[in-house]
Order: C-alpha cells, then structure tokens, then sequence
C-alpha cells in the first residue's frame, strides 16, 4: 500500500497538465551585424512551425525573398538560408528564446561558395 501511493505522488504530477510548447509561429523582426562597429542589417520574417521544425521566410532591402529552414529544441533556436546572386552564401543562425518566446539572441555565421567564413550577433523579437 505505501509503495503504491508513493508511486502514485511521484506520478501523478508527471500526468498532470501538459507542458505548453514553445511556437515561433508569426511575424519577426530580425536583426543582425558583424561587430558593434559595422551596420545593423534588418529583415522582415514570417515564420510557421510544425514540431520541432522551423519554416518560413525573411524580405529585406538587400534581398527579395529568402526561404529559411531551421528547428527549435527548448530554447535553442537555430534557422538557415541562402542568400546571394548566385545563392552560394549560407547563414546559419543559432540562438537562445527568451522566457516570455518573444526575443531570440545569438549568433550567426556564414560560408559562402568560396569557403570564406564570418559571421557576429543577432536579435529576433516577435511582433
């Protein structure tokens, strides 16, 4: 009798309501640069999410349309694309969600065709 109850008050709190799952699903503002001293590149995202799986895309001034791919574990953010005349640059982005999943923080980094890598922070905050 007490095992079965003990079982039961270690149980009966992982059965209770279920834990709400984080959805970046919406509108993002997403900004990003190299280093304080260099210029703060803005984009215009829309994203959906299915599970763990990231989709959507990002408009900017320096760019038409981007589509991005990424995933979300807990916290963990992290979302790609390709961008470029010849589509040759990747960016992968990988960041933290804050408490209240209306601002990411990280960092990014890129490759482009020829190799060459860089890369510094971003922000993301829903709107």
């Amino acid at each position: 009798m007490t095992f079965v109850l003990l079982l039961l008050l270690i149980i009966g709190p992982l059965s209770g309501a279920p834990v709400s799952a984080t959805d970046l699903s919406g509108p993002w503002r997403l900004e990003f640069q190299q280093d304080s001293a260099s210029a703060i590149y803005q984009a215009d995202c829309v994203w959906e999410q299915d599970g763990t799986r990231v989709s959507g895309s990002c408009t900017s001034g320096f760019e038409s349309i981007v589509s991005i791919r990424g995933n979300v574990q807990d916290a963990h953010v992290t979302f790609r694309f390709t961008v470029g005349t010849d589509s040759g640059t990747t960016m992968t982005f990988n960041g933290r969600l804050n408490a209240q999943e209306t601002v990411i923080e990280g960092t990014w980094r890129f490759v482009d065709a020829q190799g060459q890598t860089g890369g510094g922070t971003f922000t993301a905050t829903k709107r």
